[in-house]
């Protein structure tokens, strides 16, 4: 849960409540988060990484990323760094 705070910084659990009910709207610079995040997750999965090693691989800095937490990078500029992400995310599962 902490990793997703970190690219989703919701006030309360109570927001995420109303945000998956629809009782409130995502910003779009929170969908933007979202979006990148679970394109790369996806992506690890897809090539064969295990639910505990992608939420691993979010939370321990990378040499791509200059020695930072994606997850970290996601919630400070995603769209920035979204193709250095996925270049990243492959090289977790040996691509």
């Amino acid at each position: 849960m902490r990793v997703w705070l970190r690219i989703w910084p919701a006030p309360s659990t109570a927001a995420v409540s109303d945000y998956i009910t629809r009782a409130a709207a995502v910003p779009d610079h929170v969908r933007a988060r979202l979006k990148v995040a679970y394109t790369v997750a996806a992506l690890q999965h897809q090539l064969g990484a295990t639910p505990s090693l992608i939420q691993a691989w979010f939370q321990g800095r990378n040499p791509r990323l200059d020695d930072r937490a994606p997850a970290q990078v996601i919630a400070d500029d995603p769209c920035r760094f979204r193709g250095t992400l996925i270049a990243a995310a492959v090289t977790l599962v040996g691509g």
